[in-house]
């Protein structure tokens, strides 16, 4: 993964050091030179790709990260395309959503789209439940901003201050 920070610094800024601030870009070109495809969440993307929707599954990937433990869970197929994703950060007490994402065309709200609007959301807020409580914590929080609070209300989420929340 290319940090951010390090794609955000315009090179004029850059005092020391590595000053390129394409690094992307570098790194592709250094991939394709060596014939290796890049697995990366923006390069496996179904608006990116044409996936297998009918063979996608729900993966989970658990790691440490940041002095924790986290979780990634896919909604992927074979071809490892990406249709969606969340990533959770375990608490002491809940688990935090930290983000939740559906690739594909955009739909219009309530119509079903050639992948958004199929219930992948829904699938995976599922699967995060099913695990915040497999590993016996009693609340789930998830990160939201204004335009989605009625989809979280619609899983049986409630405000929380700046979250959506939901004992389990």
């Amino acid at each position: 993964r290319v940090m951010r920070i390090q794609r955000d610094i315009p090179s004029f800024k850059i005092v020391q050091d590595l000053k390129n601030s394409n690094l992307r870009q570098l790194v592709n070109e250094e991939m394709k030179h060596k014939d290796w495809k890049c697995s990366c969440i923006r390069c496996r993307e179904a608006g990116r790709n044409k996936g297998d929707f009918s063979k996608a599954a729900i993966k989970t990937m658990k790691y440490n990260a940041s002095n924790g433990v986290e979780y990634f869970i896919e909604y992927s197929d074979n071809n490892n395309v990406l249709f969606g994703f969340a990533r959770l950060r375990m608490m002491k007490n809940f688990m935090f959503i930290r983000e939740l994402h559906v690739y594909g065309e955009q739909a219009i709200i309530g119509e079903e789209g050639s992948i958004q609007h199929r219930g992948i959301g829904k699938k995976l807020m599922l699967k995060a439940e099913e695990l915040a409580e497999k590993l016996g914590l009693k609340k789930i929080k998830v990160i939201s901003g204004v335009g989605v609070r009625e989809y979280y209300r619609k899983l049986g989420y409630s405000r929380d201050w700046f979250y959506m929340s939901k004992n389990i």
